[in-house]
Order: structure tokens, then sequence, then C-alpha cells
């Protein structure tokens, strides 16, 4: 049985992604969306990832993103289960993503350490770095 207080912490956005952080389970914060797009377009666009990302097996979070000033719709997606391999399987698909969507960076945190990769050369960071 849950405490009152692992109760309280489920309400918490935040406290699931805590959770899979503290168990070792990597995640990666990505969006579909491109400033230069319209709402419309966007809007279609996430959608389209959300569909994508579950349709892969993968559970997310969505959250408000902010890159270069703006705000945009974003994905939280965790790794299936917890470890390394997992974490790598993530990775690739969700750079695939990002690739696809023409996306700078996707940002991937293995448990400790959160980085940002870039996936295209058009912005910061750079493609592979």
């Amino acid at each position: 049985m849950k405490s009152f207080q692992q109760y309280l912490d489920e309400g918490n956005p935040l406290a699931k992604i805590k959770a899979h952080a503290d168990s070792g389970r990597h995640f990666v914060a990505l969006s579909a969306q491109r400033a230069e797009a319209s709402v419309q377009e966007n809007n279609a666009r996430h959608k389209e990832l959300k569909k994508k990302v579950r349709a892969q097996g993968y559970g997310f979070r969505e959250v408000e993103g902010h890159w270069d000033g703006g705000k945009e719709k974003s994905l939280i997606v965790h790794a299936k289960k917890p470890g390394t391999d997992s974490g790598a399987e993530l990775h690739k698909d969700m750079t695939d993503h990002a690739i696809n969507y023409h996306q700078d960076a996707i940002m991937h945190h293995d448990g400790a350490v959160a980085k940002f990769h870039g996936t295209n050369d058009s912005g910061w960071p750079g493609k592979g770095k």
C-alpha cells in the first residue's frame, strides 16, 4: 500500500520523472514544433509525434519546452525499462524523430546527467555534438 506522502507525490507532475531518474531509467525531452511553422501545423506535428512515440511502446509526459526564447509543446519520453541498453534504444529512436522533425537537439538524461545532443547542422549545438 502506498503511503500518504507517495500518494501526494504522484500528484506532482515531476514526481514520476524523478522516480524514473532515481531508478536509472533514461528519458529524453524533444519536440516536433518549429518556430517558422503555423500554430495549426505545429499542433498537427505534436499530435503526430505523440502517436509515433506511443506506437513504439514508450510512455511520455507532455510538458512546455523552451528553445531560443520561445515556448513549444514538448514530450518527456521514458525508456521502456531501467538500464543502459534501454537508454541507448530510447536515444536512437528519439534522435530519429528529432531528425525527422528537423529539431536542433534533444535532451537526454541517463539517470544522473542530462546532456543536449545535436540532431542537425542548422542550430546549436550542431549535429553529433
